[in-house]
């Protein structure tokens, strides 16, 4: 949180331009955010990358990652259920086509946490699949933190 409140006079607006690593800053930030628990802070942000997707709809952040990811994530922050599910789907195509197992990996335990928060009738068994998959990506890719992260979520499944 101290990070973003440091942050937030340079974040970007929607009337001035702005560097590619404000825009980058944001949307790290997003994802930040919607983890750490601070939903309505990523959810504000949300405008902003609807609107940069306006007007780069593939953009790809200096982390590889997508901004449509990134606004799946805001979406989901805000309770916005199906603006989230159609940016994490278009954001998986994406992936897939750019070949990028990491960012359909992020995807899939990001789209899982999504539903573990929505809370619906399938939701359950879709985020554990998910993360399922997620888990063994992370350990196939080396990244124990993560793949820890994931079994959290897991078990939190299982409750």
């Amino acid at each position: 949180m101290a990070i973003y409140q440091a942050s937030w006079p340079t974040l970007p607006t929607l009337d001035k331009v702005y560097s590619h690593g404000a825009w980058s800053r944001l949307f790290g930030l997003v994802e930040a955010l919607y983890l750490c628990g601070f939903r309505d802070h990523a959810a504000a942000l949300s405008p902003l990358l609807e609107t940069a997707l306006e007007r780069v709809p593939d953009w790809i952040s200096f982390d590889g990652r997508l901004v449509r990811t990134r606004a799946g994530v805001a979406a989901a922050a805000g309770g916005c259920w199906e603006a989230a599910e159609r940016h994490f789907a278009v954001a998986e195509q994406h992936a897939k086509q750019m070949q990028n197992p990491l960012e359909e990996t992020e995807l899939w335990r990001l789209r899982a946490h999504m539903l573990l928060d929505r809370n619906g009738s399938s939701d359950l068994a879709q985020a554990e699949q998910l993360l399922q998959q997620a888990l063994i990506s992370y350990r196939r890719f080396g990244m124990p933190s993560y793949a820890a992260e994931t079994e959290r979520m897991l078990r939190q499944t299982g409750d």
